[in-house]
């Protein structure tokens, strides 16, 4: 029995990527984003990436400036911040952590009809975790 689901695909910057992408549920049979997950993958890793800043910044303060410089670049955009600034932002802070950029995110990086809207949701998603810490330690 032949194996047809071999993958050579080692980038997301490879021709094979769309299966790996089909096959992680991020993309429909259509080859269109599937909205649902790429959402729930952002807000997951909003969250981990916030504790990781809390984790490795010893303090939510500190994590709350970091994700308020990030609301910064995000308001003041006009254009010149393009998603794959944004990628090379979150993955610098990624470095700075000492922490490897997550996989899932690492395979959304070629293909920018998945890593728009994860950026956008993962940056509003950070943004509603850190209010919330705000709210919550100013109480």
């Amino acid at each position: 029995m032949e194996n047809t689901a071999t993958l050579s695909t080692l980038s997301p910057f490879d021709d094979g990527v769309t299966v790996r992408h089909q096959h992680m549920g991020l993309l429909l049979e259509n080859g269109s984003p599937n909205l649902a997950i790429v959402k729930a993958l952002a807000i997951v890793h909003a969250g981990l990436f916030f504790d990781h800043l809390c984790d490795s910044c010893g303090s939510g303060e500190k994590a709350l400036e970091i994700c308020s410089l990030f609301q910064e670049r995000l308001d003041n955009r006009a254009g010149v911040v393009t998603p794959k600034r944004l990628l090379l932002m979150l993955s610098m802070q990624y470095d700075m952590m000492q922490r490897p950029l997550p996989e899932v995110i690492w395979w959304l990086s070629g293909t920018q009809s998945l890593l728009e809207p994860f950026l956008t949701e993962f940056f509003q998603a950070l943004h509603h975790i850190a209010q919330k810490e705000q709210s919550s330690q100013q109480r």
